[in-house]
């Protein structure tokens, strides 16, 4: 993601520059103090070059990496999951008395729910979910429980005649199954273990819908043929 200093374009006595450009920063990572739950967070995002990527920046910034400088944007890039702060100064003496200005930044993984779309079960039924992230094209599964991640069940709507003890579906945490109690339906949610992160992005969810059983049908295999060879 590419930022800018639009922040510094106004001055504390309300004087605005028409420009940046050409003017050096130091630009820094530095650790979120706010970010519980990630000791590490600071390596959670890293300053990466335009030269090594495919963006294409102002004509004035790529001259000024040439001579080893930080312009007015820059290019990060996030390395694992976690939340950092992007601070930038401007280099100058005569900006000294500038404070830097600092923008929090939180990546998080492109993350999967399988199944990842609303299901019709019966009671008694229990169904295997899995969480998956993907990652330069590639689908990886994540061990669970997960440190980061956690699955809940919520928002149980019971049927007309339920039983308002008992939960419409019961969630075992070592095994990530679902197992139907009763007509109703529950929401499986994928969470932030990290409260930071919670409010912060949308992970995948799902429907759980617990029914009575519609019809009943056959079918034959291979093929799917009706007529059976003997």
């Amino acid at each position: 993601m590419g930022t800018n200093s639009e922040m510094y374009k106004q001055r504390c006595l309300g004087n605005t520059f028409s420009t940046l450009a050409g003017l050096v920063f130091d630009w820094t990572i530095v650790k979120d103090s706010e970010a519980g739950g990630f000791s590490d967070s600071h390596n959670a995002l890293r300053i990466l070059p335009f030269l090594e990527s495919t963006y294409i920046p102002p004509s004035y910034i790529s001259e000024m990496e040439k001579a080893a400088k930080q312009g007015d944007t820059v290019l990060v890039s996030g390395m694992r999951t976690g939340s950092s702060k992007l601070k930038a100064r401007l280099q100058e003496a005569v900006y000294k008395n500038v404070h830097p200005a600092e923008v929090t930044l939180l990546i998080l993984e492109n993350i999967l729910l399988n199944p990842a779309h609303d299901v019709y079960v019966m009671v008694g039924t229990s169904l295997h979910y899995k969480v998956q992230k993907i990652r330069q094209g590639k689908i990886t599964e994540l061990s669970m429980p997960s440190d980061q991640y956690e699955l809940q069940l919520q928002n149980d709507i019971r049927g007309p005649e339920g039983d308002p003890g008992r939960p419409v579906a019961v969630l075992a945490q070592d095994t990530s199954t679902v197992t139907a109690m009763q007509l109703g339906q529950s929401n499986l949610v994928l969470g932030h273990r990290s409260i930071r992160m919670q409010g912060a992005s949308r992970l995948p969810n799902s429907t759980i819908y617990v029914v009575e059983p519609g019809y009943l049908g056959e079918c034959g295999h291979p093929g799917s043929s009706w007529v059976l060879l003997g």
